[in-house]
């Protein structure tokens, strides 16, 4: 039976306060065991990862070298070379012991045998229960004793770390887990874990083991088609999973209290009017029966009156005098009346009234009820568009949660905010959606990104445009005659006078380990160790302006936007030489701003579009990159033979990108705090990237 399995990590190495790691091996033969390993020091400095990554080298290469095919033996010898680890490399002070927590486990067939030290929580999860299975801080400094079990289909297996349980309650992560495959589980954890804060770290296993082929019901034999009952069931199950997916995805809110104080308030009312609606016609009818009836019954010259004023009726159309003449009249003639008439006319007028009032508070309620209910629908519609987004991002549809993003905000904008409640509802509605964006674009918004040196604190009037990292040493280029220089690992500030050559544009030469760059006059310099040196540069002919240049093996790239081309020049010693046009079909290159080579030639243009070029000839690449917001204006491009994604610099939104080799959009980094992005330096190997804001340098982990 196959063990599927999925990693929860949430790290940030620069603000965390614990360092960690997973390691997962899959066993190259089928029938062999899994090994799965979590460790975690409750401290973050250099020689607690250089610890973790012993431990995890050690557990490896015990794994790797076993010979022992009882998977319970081969656990234990796994354990006793980590605790020879742990007798030769740790502190011997007892306190700092208390800080490391790490599990071992080894899952074969439906076999899992694990042991653990410290704090770390192994969790067996059934669809009705979550039980602790490991001891809860043994107090034990080794590995001293193993634990196993078997695992049925339906059976989950939760390693992790206290800090999960510290921020999800019990309840929901067994119904996550329960109800859910290793990987979705983890999504969905990892998704309600996005807002806590960076100096907070998680790590945590999902074990499972496969599903068992079941027998055919319907028996059936080779040549016999099978009954599609079983289609059916399996999208059932999947039907009633994406159900409960919902209910997991969509916890009580501020709007859902809303909308039911709501209910409960019209089923009030609608109890009141259906009371009201047996009684009030009756009344209306003999009230107005009695009325009439005393009018016929009374001889009142008010037909007289009637015909006196039908002369003066064409009065109402004629100027002001006349209209104040016809009043003067009226007023008259009424005088003229007898008491009782006049008691009885001011009555009808009263009647006429009241009458009228009634038809205006009855529309005014009928109108809030319409708008109430209206009211209710709408939030009803936006939450149920919500969870299906959550249940489209679980099942990887960006596709239709981006389309019912869409009709969120279409909602939105006929969304009422002429009460305060509708006003706190409304913020409320957009900080959800905002979320859902944010996880359906993959966008994450950094609110405090680590400054690791100011420029401007070393001298206030340089103006930093490039940065360049070569040997763990950050190269800051500006406009003074100063070169300024930072040590990646001892911080040190190194400033560098008489720097006068003027750089415009440089990049790293990776064959050389040199930066190379050009100043206005198109003249060349190298720098190596803090000294920089004139090289020659045969340029073509037919060059006239150099906008970006980049480097692949032996060769030297520029861009020509004025001559529409890129021109390819090879290293001879300390030099380059042959220049040539390099573009062969004619593709346009004059709207370019920057180039990256990894094999292939990517031209990022200024309205966004990505160019891929080979031999000096375009290739399929996707015209448009599917993103919000559009890519408008970007000014920098960089990949490389040994980077797997492209990295786009997007100055206008405040963010960059990392795009697929394929065009597809893999993450999105913001900050309101990138409001002055010139350049940025990837270390993919080490999942940073330093980026350039003005005349300070972020660092900012990627994934």
């Amino acid at each position: 039976m196959p063990i599927k399995s999925a990693q929860l990590v949430i790290h940030d190495p620069h603000h965390s306060k614990k360092a960690g790691e997973i390691l997962i091996q899959p066993s190259p033969d089928p029938e062999g065991a899994d090994l799965f390993m979590v460790v975690e020091i409750d401290s973050a400095e250099p020689h607690d990862y250089k610890l973790i990554e012993q431990l995890l080298t050690t557990a490896h290469a015990a794994y790797q070298n076993s010979q022992i095919a009882n998977t319970e033996k081969a656990l234990e010898m796994i354990l006793q070379q980590l605790n020879q680890d742990l007798e030769t490399m740790l502190p011997r002070q007892k306190h700092w012991l208390n800080k490391i927590h790490c599990a071992v486990a080894l899952a074969a067939a439906n076999q899992l045998f694990f042991s653990t030290i410290g704090k770390i929580k192994v969790f067996l999860i059934k669809p009705t229960v979550i039980k602790e299975i490991a001891d809860r801080e043994s107090g034990e400094f080794k590995f001293s004793h193993t634990l196993s079990g078997t695992l049925k289909a339906e059976d989950k297996i939760l390693i992790s770390t206290d800090n999960l349980i510290n921020y999800i309650s019990l309840e929901k992560i067994k119904k996550t887990v329960a109800t859910l495959p290793p990987k979705s589980a983890i999504a969905h954890l990892g998704n309600i874990l996005q807002a806590t804060s960076p100096e907070i770290s998680f790590f945590s296993i999902i074990l499972q083991a496969g599903a068992v082929a079941e027998a055919d019901p319907t028996g059936a034999l080779p040549g016999r088609l099978t009954s599609p009952g079983t289609s059916k069931s399996s999208l059932d199950q999947l039907l009633a999973v994406k159900r409960e997916t919902e209910k997991i995805l969509t916890p009580p809110s501020f709007v859902q209290s809303i909308k039911e104080r709501i209910r409960q308030k019209n089923r009030f009312n609608k109890n009141i009017n259906e009371k009201r609606s047996d009684d009030h016609p009756v009344v209306s009818r003999k009230k107005t029966g009695l009325s009439l009836k005393r009018l016929a019954n009374l001889q009142l010259p008010t037909a007289g009156l009637l015909k006196s004023l039908r002369p003066v009726l064409p009065a109402l159309l004629k100027p002001k005098r006349q209209l104040n003449l016809l009043l003067i009249k009226m007023v008259k003639t009424f005088s003229r009346l007898s008491k009782t008439n006049k008691i009885l006319m001011l009555a009808v007028v009263i009647l006429l009234l009241l009458f009228s009032q009634n038809l205006i508070w009855q529309s005014q309620r009928q109108s809030g009820t319409k708008s109430e209910t209206s009211y209710q629908n709408l939030l009803g519609e936006i939450e149920n568009k919500q969870n299906g987004i959550e249940a489209s991002l679980i099942y990887n549809d960006t596709v239709r949660a981006k389309q019912l993003l869409q009709e969120i905000y279409a909602l939105l904008e006929d969304f009422p905010q002429n009460t305060k409640e509708k006003i706190a509802a409304y913020q409320q509605t957009s900080e959800s959606v905002q979320i859902l964006y944010e996880r359906i674009w993959r966008v994450t918004n950094i609110l405090e990104p680590l400054v690791i040196i100011n420029f401007a604190e070393i001298n206030p009037s340089a103006n930093a445009h490039q940065i360049a990292v070569r040997n763990n040493r950050l190269y800051g280029f500006n406009d003074s005659r100063q070169l300024f220089t930072y040590d990646l690992t001892t911080n040190e500030k190194i400033i560098i006078e008489n720097y006068d050559i003027g750089l415009i544009n440089e990049a790293l030469f990776p064959k050389t380990n040199q930066i190379i760059g050009f100043n206005p006059g198109k003249s060349f310099y190298s720098l190596v160790e803090n000294e920089t040196a004139e090289i020659e540069v045969s340029l073509p002919a037919a060059l006239q302006d150099i906008d970006d240049l980049t480097f692949f093996l032996d060769k030297m790239y520029l861009l020509d936007k004025t001559a529409n081309q890129i021109f390819r020049l090879t290293q001879s010693g300390k030099n380059f030489i042959s220049g040539q046009s390099w573009i062969k079909d004619g593709s346009p290159v004059n709207q370019g701003v920057s180039m990256a080579v990894d094999g292939y030639l990517f031209l990022l243009s200024q309205n966004g579009q990505i160019q891929k070029f080979a031999s000096g000839n375009k290739r399929d690449f996707p015209a448009k990159i599917n993103v919000e917001p559009e890519l408008t204006a970007p000014t920098k491009i960089y990949t490389d033979a040994e980077d797997d994604y492209l990295y786009v610099l997007d100055p206008p939104n405040k963010r960059f990108l990392i795009i697929t080799k394929a065009g597809e959009i893999k993450n999105q980094y913001f900050s309101e705090k990138f409001n002055d992005l010139k350049d940025f330096v990837v270390e993919e190997q080490n999942k940073k990237i330093y980026l350039l804001n003005g005349n300070q340098v972020f660092v900012v982990a990627i994934q």
